[in-house]
């Protein structure tokens, strides 16, 4: 029993890793396929790398993080925080979409702010399926 529950930590662990790591991408405005062109990972270590079970190629993941200018990191926040509400809790944007009766270009003009005017009913939808404020 103490094996399993072990186990399960562990993985409870990577988990948190790999999620913080995700979010660090999404505020560095990063996809996974720059990270495995820029470290040059093959096809098995980026599944390794997603699992959690390369710990030693995070730090080089880190340091691409690191690198990216700050203006970067600090453009689109209320789109980079709606990414990491749904990142926690494993939704996709289209499901959301789905779900919440909300056209898929809609989310991301308001999200971006792109409008000549502001779309409220649309925001409060937003703010109202995810139990959080963004806007």
């Amino acid at each position: 029993m103490v094996a399993v529950e072990r186990k399960v930590e562990q993985f409870r662990q990577k988990l948190i890793r790999i999620n913080n790591l995700k979010k660090q991408l999404i505020d560095c405005e990063m996809s996974w396929i720059t990270v495995i062109e820029a470290l040059n990972l093959s096809q098995y270590e980026y599944k390794k790398l997603m699992t959690g079970d390369l710990e030693e190629r995070e730090a080089e993941v880190m340091a691409l993080i690191e690198k990216t200018p700050e203006y970067i990191k600090n453009r689109d926040k209320v789109l980079k925080t709606f990414q990491k509400l749904l990142l926690d809790k494993e939704i996709t944007v289209k499901k959301f979409c789905k779900d919440n009766k909300v056209d898929v270009n809609r989310l991301y003009r308001v999200l971006r702010g792109l409008d000549a005017e502001r779309d409220v009913k649309t925001e409060k939808t937003i703010e109202k399926a995810l139990n959080a404020k963004i806007f």
